[in-house]
Parts: C-alpha cells; structure tokens; sequence
C-alpha cells in the first residue's frame, strides 16, 4: 500500500509541476477540444466527416428539443465511433434579454429555479443515455448564461452530481488546473463569419502556452451562427499537421488533465477457466462456458450490478438446450467438433451438419462487460435462423427492448390452440436490442450485420397441462403449469445471405433514476438499483406493459403503477423505450377498448381510471401534447365514463358489483380481486379522484374551461363526499368499499387508507392517528416489513373473500400476504405524516432483502410458489412474476428524498 501511494504521489508531482502547468502525454505540447452544440444536421452532415478524415472525435452538446427523431440513429452511431455526446439542456433556457423570447417565458432563465434547471438537466442525461448508454455526460450552459430565477446553479449543477465539468463562455487557455473552475470551463465561441486563420491563431496560442484551446461551434456550412465548411476544413486540416498537438473530446481531456491520468483505465481482466468439460469464462458482470466437445453455449448470467455474484447460482439457459448453431433447423449439439482455444478465444471449425453443411464459430471476452460470438459460413453464404437461445423455466422470463420488424416469426413452434395449448407469444425485431432478465440486469445486443435480426417465441411445456392446480381451476389456469415450466427462445436469423455475422453482448448498467436530488450510492440502495428495472415487461405481440410478458397491458389495471415510475425512469440506449410502450398501452386501449358505457372494457372496473392515470404521467414525462390532441375525442369519452360512475349524484362513484359478499362471476372486480369490493368502492373511487385530478390539469393548458371546471365542481364535491361516506368512526379509518345493502366492509386496509392520506383527502391529524394505528395493527401481527406491508391489517371475513381457503386465509396473499405494490402507499403515507423514521425502516429492510434474495420464481409457477408474495415469515404464497411488486421503490425518491413531480409544460412549448 505504501508503494502505491509513493507511485501516485511521483505521478502527481509529474502533472502539477509547483506552477501547475500541465504536462500533455507522448510530448504533445497542447491540447485542443472541438466542442459543438445543439446536434445540428450540418454537423453530422459535414463536421463529422470532416473530423473522421483525420481520425478525431469531437464533442456534440445536444439540445432535446430540437435534436430530429430521424437524427437519433446518426448520433448513436456517432458516439459509438468515439464522439462524444454533451448536455445542452432539453429546452435551452437563456434570459429572455438574450433571446427576445417574451412569447414562452417559461422557457426563459428568470421563470427558472436552480431546481427547476437541476431537473432539466437530469432528464436531459436520461435523455442521452437512451442514445449513447452512458450515465455520465458533460454539460454546456445554454447562451453561457448559468443563472436562474436570479441564483448561479453552476456550482449545485456539479454538487448534484448531474455532470463533472461544465462548459461556460469566458474566452481563455487553460495552462494549469489549481485555478480551474470545473462548473465554467472557458471556451472560444467561434462566431459566423470567423476565418480559419483566427482559429489557426487560438490554437498556436495555446501551443505556446503549453495549454488546453476548447472552441465551440454552431452551424457548419449551414444551420445557424454558420462558420464556413471550407474555413473549419483547414482549421481540421491543421490540427492534423500537428502531431505535437492533442485532439481529443471535451471529457477526456479534462479527465486526464485533472485527474492525472492521461490513459484510459485498463479493464478488468476476464478470467478464464479450462478445468473439465467446458471453457468457462468469468468477469464481475457475466459467467459464460462453452463446451469443449461441440459449439454449445452451456451456460451464461449476467449481472449488471457487478455486486452479489448471483449470476454464478444458476444458468439463463435451458439445461440441454442453450445457445448453439442452427442450419436448416439441425442444430450444433453432440456434433463432435471440439474446441480449439488459444489464449482468451475459443474457436469452432468445420462444424459439419447431417447436409454435410459446414459452420465456424468463435467466442472471444471483449472486456469485463462484453463478449462476441461471430458465426461464419465455412466459406459459404448463409441465411435465415443461424444462432439459437433457450433460457431457463425457472428464470422469469426476459422482455426485450427492441423496435418490431415486417418479418413475420417462424411457425416451428406453433401448435393448434385449446385449452391446454395458449397460442404462442411471438415476434421478430430489429438490432441492436436489450434484454432485461429481472433480477439479473441488463444486456445489449447487436450485430455487425445490418441484415441480422432477431425473434422471441415464448414456447410452453406442452408435457405439462391440465387442471394441475386443483380441479376448479378453469380458463388460463389449465395450462398455467405448461408456461411456467415453457422457455423463451432467442434466435437470430439474416435477412439475405451472408458469408458471416459478429453478435456482440454488452453487459449494461444498472437502469435506475439518476436524478438531482437523488444520491443512490449508499450501499442501502443496492435493492433499487438492481431492481427498479424489474418493474417494467414488455409483451412481445403488442409492445405494451402488462405484469408480466405473456400479461398484454392494454388498458391494464395496474398500468398505472408503472407510469408513476416513469418520470423518473432512464430510456434503455438505442431500443425500443418504456415511454414508447406506455404510449403504446394507452394507445391501443384509447383505439380498441372503449366500450359503449364510455369505460375500458376487459381487465378491472378500474382500468379506465388507470388509463386516465397513465395518461396524464405520460404526459409528465414526454411533453406529447399531439398525442393528447390526437386522440381527445377518446379521453373525452373515458373522463364521461368516470363521472358517469356517479349513478346516484353523491358526489361517489359506483362500481356494478353489488358488493354484499364475494362471488365468483361477479359483474366488477378491482385489483385486490380476492376481495369482495363493490358499489362504493374506496379504493376505485380514491384512482377516480387521482385520474380527474390530472385531467383537470391537461383541459386547463389546453384552454378547454367548460370541460375543467366541471370537473373542478366533481372534485369539490368528492372531497366532503369522501370522508362522509367512507370514514368509519368505529375503527377510525377508511373503509374498504360499501356495499349496496348498506353495509361497511372494514378491514383497516393500508392501501385504502394510505392512498387517501396521500392524495390529500384526509386532513393532517387524522392521518396521523390513521397512520399510527396501522403500524400498531402490523406490529401487533408480528410483521416484521423484511418483505413488505399487508394489504388488510385484520382478516377478511368469509363472506368477503375468495372460496379456496387454502390460497385466501389469513397471512396467505392478498389476505395477509406481503407485497411490494402496497408497501409503496403506506411508506410514502409514513414519510407525508412526519414518521420518517418508521418510514425509513420498512423502505431500507424491504430494500435489503430485494437485494439480497430472489424476487421472482419465474413467470407462473403454481398457486403458493411464488414469491411475489409472501407470508410473514417468507415463504411462498403468490402464483405469478408481479412486476408491480417493485412499486415500493418510488418511495425511494417521492419519500425518502421528497422529490415532486414536475408541473405539466405549457402544450404550446413542444
């Protein structure tokens, strides 16, 4: 340790000489930066290649607003060629003297916080990581200019975390470090009209000076404050004359001069094993073996965290199956090829199939992260299916992130449909593409081949159907057992015929809210960060977000849930986005699911209030006021349907069920369908209060006052109306619904009486002694929170609950049972009541064990063998992979850091 330290303190002394001068590697004597901003096409179109003719990278400050949806694609592979992509802001703030823009003054720095800006800047990361990948970006100051609302958020930009280095206005070389100002590092604007010579003078300045030179562009030969092509040429042209001078991107650079590193950080190193049957290769983030008899990827996990090393537990893949060549349907198991491996590769040769075809392959570790399986035609051309995955039954199954392709999916699997045998859930898609294995992490797929493609087929166990899990089962449950015990099948097909394909898999980072205000580096937040993306499955057919894969999410009832997490939710790099499969969620439920009572249809009575929900979060989060405009007629009609629910003017609103007792073929259900809600139902009518609430926010900026205020004149009415009809002084909580026979049905829900608090129906000392006689319900019961919070705090009755007792007595599932969905409403109830502490404790032990154990037991394992709920004491008692079982994580951020979620931009500003 000792000769480390004397080692780094050497090198220190070898960058900051006692003036602080910089001394530039392999004798470079300068450096210079070329920065450019807004993503113009002039600079893909002209800059880039400009730059490229010479081998250097430049640095692209975007701003979101006006970067092209055609444009994405160029960029990503901008930055996957090495240029670097900055943080310009989303919508470009500057002071409206500088501007003129008197017309949008929410979009002028005088009408901005420093939070306000912190937070624009935030989804402007989320924003760039969805086309480069990466966490971490530089950022530049719209017009120079870094204060808002009349405060310098220069230096909280860079204590939040948001960026490392800052780009600001001032002209100046930088010659040393000890004076940088990180949040204001100076530039040279290069203005129109300005010459190469001058710019060429800038840089031998620096030169001299044995200094940094960063310049900033616009417009190229065309676009705007346009410097001509011709004149950045030569300026290019220079640079490459000099072999003395240091061209590199903005982060780089400044990395290397202020940390003393002027070398990229080597990787980790792979570690290889060779030991036995298999060549097995093991880094932080991935376990993968191959076998040594036959090209067969044996076994292969992944984990994005690099933390907990679960992925060397058990395999992604199907024993017996795996990954392996495909030509014409034979595949490449028990060929008797063996390997050969020299040094990290292993190689495949002459693999010869019964046609006496023959395939090459070889598997070769990139870096800690990354590996490649290229697959080549033995000298001849190939096409259609060539590569074949088959993961694991007892892995939940993965979603992939991709977007859709006109090439219809194999038939191979395909089987007539009955009720033992579902249809199967199949689709082709584009390249590159993420896989999202819960629990697990995140891994990026592409191919080098534009032809290359993909298609996922969820195949059950067709061996095992039938009423295996009682003899009451019916629909689905026949053939439950058949997919959960099935496999998703990955294969790569080419379009057209190819001599051979590279497929590369990248190990992404976790995908987590990296948001101003949010520090997730404490190791309590591991659970988070390994899980947050657990909440979000993508159905292959429609592209929406249901619970689970197979699970569609059109008009889902638990839709919503999702959508509250999407604010505050990265987009996945250069796919396919869970904002799109929101979209795509509500879309098709606004086009198909309306029925003639103006309410979403299938699903649960609540689905339109969710609908609604999702609507407006969606909104929050992309700023598509033409989708909103597109399809008013429709919400028109589902905000109808909710203040229709109203049949007898009270202000509540009914469901159809008459809610006395439980019945199997009752006319309305909700979420908790193990339960006997009905007619008055709390807990439809607190989404009810939520869903208009939201709309009477969107028919306000859309100037659309007759619609608003009567649905202000409903809201004013529900608040009194709430409390009149469902608070119980008795128990001195909420009850859970009332039935049509007048009866209250009171089980000290949290949920119900949670949610209440808040959406701010409940006034502040009643939602004190409400929340405090929660907890001594649950503490009283013996939870402990290590896996979650109970939906009803004493048993339901008989009468009120489902019929197989053995799923529905107390402590099993709903009734009793532990899930994360409603942990979420009564810890963010805690943390609204002032009882951080007790909130802190649920959040944090939940947050451990989400970390430290398995979260899921794959997609439909049985009634009681699933872990998406619990009992008490941890054992099994739900039946299904719940992805809104990871909702208790927003608390994280709207509770534990009592972060808001921003108002609703005005509709003209887009």
């Amino acid at each position: 340790m000792k000769n480390i330290s004397i080692i780094f303190l050497l090198f220190s002394l070898i960058v900051h000489d006692t003036h602080a001068r910089i001394h530039w590697p392999e004798g470079k004597k300068a450096a210079v930066i070329l920065t450019y901003d807004d993503g113009l096409k002039s600079q893909l179109q002209i800059v880039i290649p400009q730059l490229e003719e010479h081998n250097f990278r430049g640095t692209f400050f975007l701003y979101g607003q006006v970067v092209k949806e055609e444009d994405i694609p160029e960029w990503r592979k901008a930055s996957q060629r090495g240029h670097e992509l900055g943080n310009h802001s989303m919508f470009h703030p500057c002071l409206s003297q500088t501007t003129g823009q008197t017309a949008e003054p929410c979009r002028s720095l005088e009408c901005y916080s420093v939070k306000d800006m912190l937070i624009e800047i935030g989804m402007m990361n989320n924003f760039l990581y969805a086309i480069d990948g990466k966490k971490e970006h530089a950022y530049a100051y719209p017009c120079s200019q870094c204060v808002a609302g009349g405060e310098d958020y220069s230096k909280p930009l860079l204590a939040s975390g948001l960026s490392r280095f800052a780009r600001g206005g001032d002209r100046g070389i930088i010659t040393n470090t000890d004076s940088l100002n990180y949040a204001m590092i100076p530039t040279l604007p290069a203005h129109t009209g300005i010459s190469a010579d001058s710019l060429i003078a800038y840089v031998q300045e620096a030169v001299e000076k044995g200094g940094l030179a960063i310049i900033v562009f616009h417009g190229v030969g065309g676009d705007y404050l346009t410097v001509d092509a011709n004149e950045h040429k030569k300026l290019v042209d220079f640079l490459a004359s000099r072999p003395d001078i240091w061209v590199g991107t903005f982060s780089e650079v400044l990395n290397a001069i202020t940390t003393g590193k002027n070398t990229p950080k080597e990787q980790s190193t792979v570690r290889i094993d060779t030991n036995g049957d298999f060549i097995t290769y093991v880094s932080p983030y991935y376990a993968l073996s191959w076998s040594k008899n036959f090209p067969m990827m044996s076994y292969w996990n992944i984990e994005s965290g690099g933390r907990n090393r679960k992925y060397l537990d058990k395999s992604l893949l199907r024993p017996g199956k795996g990954g392996v060549l495909i030509n014409r349907d034979n595949s490449s198991f028990l060929t008797q090829n063996p390997a050969i491996y020299k040094g990290m590769e292993t190689c495949y040769e002459n693999v010869t199939f019964p046609d006496k075809t023959v395939m090459n392959c070889s598997v070769i570790p990139t870096n800690e992260r990354q590996f490649s399986i290229t697959i080549g035609g033995g000298g001849n051309k190939f096409s259609h299916e060539f590569f074949r995955i088959h993961t694991a039954p007892d892995i939940a199954p993965m979603s992939v992130w991709a977007e859709k392709t006109e090439n219809k999916p194999s038939t191979l699997y395909d089987t007539p449909v009955t009720i033992y045998t579902p249809q199967i859930v199949k689709a082709s898609f584009r390249l590159p593409a993420v896989l999202h294995f819960p629990d697990y992490g995140l891994v990026k797929i592409e191919a080098d081949q534009d032809e290359v493609y993909i298609q996922e087929h969820f195949v059950p166990d067709y061996e095992n159907t039938g009423l295996s899990l009682g003899p009451f089962n019916r629909g689905g449950h026949a053939w439950r057992k058949s997919v959960h015990l099935g496999s998703v099948i990955l294969s790569f097909h080419s379009e057209k015929p190819i001599n051979k394909a590279c497929l590369t898999f990248t190990v992404l980072d976790e995908n987590y809210p990296q948001i101003a205000g949010c520090d997730f580096s404490d190791p309590r937040f591991n659970g988070l960060k390994r899980c947050w993306q657990n909440s979000f499955t993508v159905n292959p057919v429609h592209q929406t977000m249901g619970d689970n894969i197979i699970l569609e999410g059109i008009g889902h009832l638990s839709l919503a849930f999702k959508a509250d997490m999407i604010p505050f939710t990265p987009e996945l790099p250069g796919t396919y986005s869970m904002r799109a499969a929101l979209r795509t969620s509500i879309e098709i439920a606004l086009q198909e699911r309306i029925g003639e009572n103006n309410r979403i249809k299938d699903f649960g009575w609540e689905c339109t209030e969710t609908t609604l929900i999702s609507l407006h979060k969606y909104l929050l989060a992309t700023n598509d006021w033409d989708f909103i405009r597109h399809y008013l007629p429709q919400i028109n009609r589902l905000v109808k349907g909710v203040l229709d629910a109203d049949t007898d003017h009270d202000g509540i609103f009914e469901a159809p069920f008459h809610g006395n007792q439980f019945e199997e073929g009752r006319s309305s259900w909700n979420w908790w369908d193990d339960f006997a809600f009905g007619h008055k139902d709390a807990y439809l009518n607190i989404l009810a209060y939520k869903a208009l609430n939201g709309m009477h926010q969107i028919y306000t900026l859309l100037d659309m006052k007759t619609e608003a205020d009567s649905i202000r004149t409903r809201l004013d009415l529900f608040h009194s109306a709430f409390n009149h009809t469902f608070y119980n002084k008795e128990t001195g909580m909420y009850a859970g619904w009332i039935s049509q026979d007048g009866k209250i049905h009171d089980y000290q829900f949290s949920f119900v009486n949670s949610m209440a608090i808040n959406e701010g129906l409940v006034e502040k000392e009643r939602s004190k002694r409400i929340i405090k006689k929660l907890l001594k319900n649950m503490k009283e019961a013996g939870y402990n929170f290590v896996y979650g919070v109970p939906g009803p705090t004493v048993p339901v009755s008989k009468e009120d609950k489902g019929k197989w007792d053995e799923m529905t007595r107390w402590g099993r599932y709903e009734n009793g049972g532990l899930c994360g969905q409603t942990a979420y409403h009564f810890i963010q109830a805690l943390y609204n009541t002032g009882m951080k502490e007790q909130a802190d404790e649920i959040l944090f032990k939940m947050m451990d064990t989400y970390e430290r154990e398995y979260t899921h037991s794959g997609l439909f394992p049985g009634y009681l063998q699933s872990v998406d709920w619990r009992t008490k004491g941890g054992a099994p008692t739900g039946y299904n992979y719940l992805a809104d079982n990871y909702y208790f994580l927003l608390a994280a951020i709207t509770g534990y850091y009592g972060i808001k979620y921003p108002e609703l931009k005005n509709p003209g500003n887009r």
